[in-house]
């Protein structure tokens, strides 16, 4: 989570926490429709924290605001590319997701690659 900056007393905080309305859905292009974020929740007590320093391009290609190639490892073992802008990275229900511009989320310790980096060459 980014903290962010007051312009009024720069001081720096937390930004206040997403509205579940706000996030669209975790991406699971195998089924064509997804559970809401909520459901998904339920599910988070098997999430594995990725890398800090690949958390860091996460970080990085939000700041960019620029599309790029996300691959994504699906329930049934395969994987899926897609291409999107990521909009931000956040924690919800103790995992944590991409949420993309123009909607969807995908959690972190589904990602394969992001752009030319791959999650697995950082390891755990």
């Amino acid at each position: 989570m980014r903290l962010q900056q007051d312009r009024r007393d720069g001081a720096t905080h937390e930004p206040a926490a997403p509205k579940a309305a706000e996030h669209a859905p975790l991406l699971q292009p195998e089924r064509g429709g997804a559970p809401p974020l909520d459901a998904v929740r339920a599910a988070s007590d098997d999430y594995r924290p990725v890398n800090c320093e690949f958390h860091d391009v996460l970080e990085s290609w939000a700041t960019r605001r620029q599309a790029v190639r996300i691959e994504v490892q699906t329930t049934g073992g395969g994987t899926r590319c897609h291409v999107a802008v990521i909009a931000d990275v956040v924690c919800q229900g103790g995992a944590e997701y991409l949420v993309l511009q123009g909607g969807g989320t995908i959690r972190l310790d589904r990602l394969v690659a992001v752009g030319s980096v791959s999650a697995a060459q950082f390891g755990t």
